[in-house]
């Protein structure tokens, strides 16, 4: 079986979310001896990852005449698009619609990473206006903040025509469609208004690191770990700010770790500032893994996630997860009170007080990360791969991996 990734990115360390699932899964697939390509948007990276026996850069005024070429050169069976990004959409998914026009052959497969219908939900408009008052990426910022007002204006219902174009067209691009939880499967169907289970599947993205063999979990840190992107409209993270204000006198031997970037972070250090908070750290963007290691408890505070790769790096390394049940993956991946704690959505109280007992109750924590630990496994690359390995077997039967 011979795969062609299509990401938005090079895959490189510093990148995550999509591009370290991507190498995650090709690394996954070829130990099990399938050959793994990689075409991508953006820029190279010298030092990649993953297991591609050769990778493309997108060019994007030739996309059907590459991508035919990359096929017919490389004997690729399966297309495996993680495109996400509308102007890349727009230029691959047509020349793929063409090209299984004069390869009947070839198969289409499309990993959706959000949680459909995300572009319904409603964020304050401040966050928008802050930054564009403030010249950070204006124009961007200022086609959100006219998407939100216009969902305001014309309401859910009306606004879904606007986004069904994008959602039905990886749809009809795609032998099959994958999703990231099975509750998944019914949102996209709704949003598109089709009942054709049998072109949609749900695989959850596999455990980032395969090499964890003891977390040291009772040599960890008295320290509260975020890993994120810093945009508040989705993540919130100025929600952990204000919970850590309340909680950083409970006990001082306790710090907070923030790790990431993105267009909100000098907000949130002049934030930590105004709030007089103290031994918090703000990071910026780095290769998280030792973060994990050393900590003991993973804040997150995202209103919504397809399926949130830090929250399972996280529990990989016995780092307790305290996360709102605001998404449906966020059940799937933890089970409350047994390898971490979700707290209902916008319920702040409940959650300081969960950070509280936790910090402050050795035994119940360390009985929860042995049980993250654990239970994460269920996740693991092994495990996932064999999924994508029947439904690649299933749609070219005579190429069985």
């Amino acid at each position: 079986m011979r795969i062609l990734f299509m990401t938005d990115k090079d895959c490189a360390p510093q990148n995550g979310g999509i591009e370290r699932v991507t190498s995650v899964l090709s690394n996954g697939f070829s130990r099990e001896g399938m050959a793994c390509f990689l075409l991508f948007a953006g820029e190279p990276f010298i030092s990649g990852e993953g297991a591609f026996e050769a990778k493309y850069q997108l060019d994007r005024n030739n996309a059907y005449s590459q991508i035919r070429s990359v096929v017919e050169q490389e004997k690729i069976d399966v297309l495996f698009s993680h495109f996400m990004t509308k102007s890349n959409r727009y230029v691959v998914l047509p020349a793929i619609n063409q090209l299984k026009k004069d390869f009947p052959n070839i198969k289409h497969v499309v990993l959706y990473h959000s949680q459909p219908g995300v572009e319904l939900m409603t964020f304050p408009l401040a966050v928008y206006m802050r930054r564009i008052l403030k010249g950070v990426r204006v124009k961007e910022n200022f086609a959100y903040m006219v998407k939100q007002m216009m969902l305001r204006l014309v309401g859910e219902k009306n606004y879904k025509s606007f986004i069904i174009p994008k959602c039905r067209l990886l749809y009809d691009s795609s032998d099959i469609l994958v999703v990231l939880n099975e509750a998944y499967i019914q949102s996209y169907e709704s949003l598109i208004d089709v009942s054709c289970r049998e072109r949609f599947r749900s695989i959850g993205n596999p455990l980032p690191y395969d090499d964890v063999l003891d977390p040291g979990i009772e040599k960890k840190s008295k320290t509260f770990l975020v890993v994120s992107r810093m945009e508040e409209e989705t993540k919130r993270l100025s929600k952990v700010l204000k919970y850590w204000k309340q909680v950083q006198d409970v006990d001082e031997t306790w710090n907070l770790e923030i790790v990431g970037d993105g267009m909100d972070k000098k907000v949130y250090e002049s934030m930590a500032r105004e709030l007089k908070l103290r031994r918090v750290s703000f990071w910026g963007q780095q290769q998280p893994r030792s973060f994990y290691e050393k900590s003991s408890i993973f804040l997150m505070t995202s209103d919504t996630e397809g399926w949130p790769m830090a929250l399972l790096e996280a529990m990989q390394f016995g780092c307790v997860p305290i996360v709102f049940n605001s998404f449906a993956s966020a059940s799937t991946i933890v089970s409350h009170s047994v390898d971490g704690i979700l707290v209902p959505p916008c319920d702040d109280a409940s959650y300081v007080d969960s950070m509280i007992r936790l910090m402050t109750d050795d035994s119940m924590r360390n009985r929860m990360a042995y049980a993250a630990v654990r239970d994460c496994q269920k996740f693991s690359v092994e495990k996932t791969v064999k999924k994508w390995i029947e439904l690649f077997n299933e749609l070219v039967p005579e190429k069985n991996a």
